[in-house]
């Protein structure tokens, strides 16, 4: 067996159009503290950065859980699944199992959701959790496969009624009668989780410093506050010299030796700057420590690279991109050039696949 840290990369795309077109998208979206950003937190968030392509500076990232192995136990529940192809990723979990044969077991109902919850349930060891932490896992989706190929049943976990700030998920392959694969992020780490101190705001604060765009204290009550109106969980704030929304909601992380954290997932966005910023942070709800943080900027350009010359008032050959999720709020595109450059930028509507029926 191979133990294989998982990715910790964000959900990010990129595109290059005319001199130069970078992309990215927010994948995927901490009383008493003072609101004050001047402590030494951007400081070292600029100490982690190095020089990136078209001027985008890459953030090293921070996150501050340590490795967790699997346990004996655990493996050996493994290997009685005759799963060949097993890989363990940094929570202590499966990030894959695939059997010799196809079948990791016989699917215990006709209902996809049902069967995987009967499998979760009846490997808990494989997991290192219980089976009635298994059961309080929550149903995200039960997506039918193209060309009547199964379902693949997305299940989170939960804590206090907070969703995982990042990773807690585990999706089972059903199909034609048989648990067929599985694979997850889940977290063996349990426990309640504290009442949060910060407000959306303060937390955001502290996730910008650590982003490397601190807000002076004279901008700070300028901050405008949107909660009311918002259709999800996320609180919206309009800051000053930012030209895009800042996004924050409150969220858990579990956390190896330190039980489950009240966290505020906020978005750090700072699409007007020419380097361009992109990060999701989480911070600790309570203490304000900042637990993660992760760069979602990327760029791509063209195979025959960007474009330099004049285009006549023409767009461009088109530059596909992918958003994998559907929970994408914003998308922002920047086009990087000398002053006297005009740039049209134009984005088209997706794509989506033909429905199926069935």
């Amino acid at each position: 067996m191979t133990d294989i840290r998982s990715s910790r990369a964000g959900v990010s795309l990129g595109a290059a159009l005319s001199i130069a077109l970078g992309a990215f998208v927010l994948a995927t979206p901490v009383s008493g503290a003072a609101l004050s950003t001047t402590d030494d937190t951007a400081t070292k968030a600029e100490e982690a950065r190095s020089g990136g392509l078209l001027g985008h500076e890459a953030d090293a990232g921070l996150d501050v859980r340590d490795r967790v192995l699997p346990t004996s136990t655990q493996r050996s529940a493994a290997d009685a699944l005759d799963a060949v192809d097993i890989r363990w990723n940094a929570h202590g979990t499966p990030t894959s199992l695939i059997a010799s044969d196809g079948v990791l077991a016989t699917a215990g109902s006709s209902d996809p959701v049902a069967a995987a919850r009967d499998f979760l349930d009846d490997n808990a060891a494989v997991f290192g959790l219980t089976a009635a932490q298994l059961d309080d896992l929550e149903l995200v989706s039960d997506q039918k496969l193209a060309g009547g190929g199964g379902h693949a049943v997305l299940f989170r976990q939960t804590y206090d009624g907070l969703s995982a700030a990042t990773e807690g998920l585990v999706t089972v392959c059903v199909a034609d009668g048989d648990i067929t694969y599985v694979s997850s992020s889940l977290s063996k780490v349990t426990g309640d989780v504290a009442e949060a101190r910060l407000s959306p705001t303060e937390a955001w604060l502290k996730a910008a410093a650590s982003a490397g765009r601190p807000i002076s204290d004279s901008l700070v009550g300028e901050i405008v506050t949107d909660a009311a109106a918002k259709l999800t969980d996320w609180t919206k704030l309009t800051v000053p010299d930012l030209a895009t929304d800042q996004l924050v909601r409150l969220r858990a992380l579990p956390v190896p030796g330190e039980g489950v954290r009240p966290v505020f997932q906020a978005t750090v966005v700072d699409s007007a700057a020419a380097t361009l910023l992109g990060q999701t942070v989480l911070v600790d709800a309570v203490t304000g420590e900042v637990l993660l943080r992760r760069d979602n900027v990327d760029h791509e350009n063209d195979v025959e690279g960007p474009f330099t010359g004049t285009a006549l008032g023409a767009c461009g050959p088109k530059h596909t991109f992918e958003i994998s999720d559907d929970k994408t709020r914003t998308l922002a595109a920047v086009a990087l050039g000398l002053p006297t450059d005009d740039f049209t930028v134009k984005l088209f509507a997706p794509r989506r696949p033909p429905a199926r029926g069935g």
